[in-house]
């Protein structure tokens, strides 16, 4: 999702970057999207077929799996907070330190669910991101207005699903399963836009190579939340 670090909009003319140029930033992104989700799949797949050095790091981790829960929110807002003064290249490790720890975390995926399901769940995934993608790249509507509007969707889900986890509802659980489907449907669209809008309008350099790569964070983060709510639906665990 869009973040603070994105450019004030006013600051760059469409005209600054050509259509090559914003097409060449989007597959960018993408690219860099690609990469990390490759980098966790592999690390969540070899950490949870391997059911010796899974309980080691989550059953008998101790402190360790905390650092491994919590990491990647630290990553988050570290680069959110001093993208300006990190190189690059810094900001690209952290980016796969990102991903290599989100991995460690998505490994529950393959002690808890059947291969089938985790091959439904990424078929259908992969099907909302692509259509929802599409959406927000060719659409000529400003897609600006839904950020708050998400952001209010997002602190409703999380907050729901705090509270399912002492209330157990059934009810609720599903109501946050099928939402959080539709709220990350949302926020690919508009994830998408935000990334087409950069590409078009914010000059080639530096900074815009380090938007690059949170666009890639925002994608990611789109992708895995609707894979696990969809791994949630269609079941077949474990």
């Amino acid at each position: 999702m869009d973040t603070e670090l994105t450019p004030h909009e006013s600051a760059y003319a469409p005209s600054a970057a050509t259509a090559e140029g914003t097409t060449a930033f989007v597959s960018r992104v993408f690219l860099w999207m690609g990469g990390g989700l490759i980098v966790s799949a592999l690390t969540a797949a070899y950490v949870g077929t391997n059911d010796e050095l899974y309980s080691q790091l989550w059953l008998e981790g101790g402190a360790l799996r905390w650092i491994v829960l919590f990491a990647p929110l630290a990553i988050i807002l570290g680069l959110s907070f001093a993208l300006d003064r990190l190189s690059f290249a810094s900001v690209a490790t952290l980016y796969f330190a990102f991903t290599f720890l989100q991995g460690l975390t998505l490994a529950f995926v393959f002690q808890a669910y059947s291969s089938s399901s985790i091959a439904q769940a990424f078929g259908a995934s992969s099907a909302a991101f692509i259509g929802a993608g599409t959406v927000g790249y060719v659409t000529k509507r400003d897609l600006g207005r839904l950020r708050m509007v998400l952001l209010v969707g997002l602190i409703g889900l999380i907050a729901a699903s705090i509270v399912n986890v002492f209330w157990a509802s059934s009810g609720l659980y599903w109501a946050v399963t099928y939402g959080g489907v539709i709220l990350f449907t949302l926020l690919t669209a508009y994830d998408v836009w935000w990334v087409k809008k950069i590409g078009a309008e914010m000059p080639e350099g530096e900074s815009k190579r380090k938007l690059a790569l949170m666009g890639a964070i925002s994608l990611y983060l789109d992708f895995v939340n609707l894979m696990l709510f969809f791994l949630r639906i269609f079941g077949g665990r474990n």
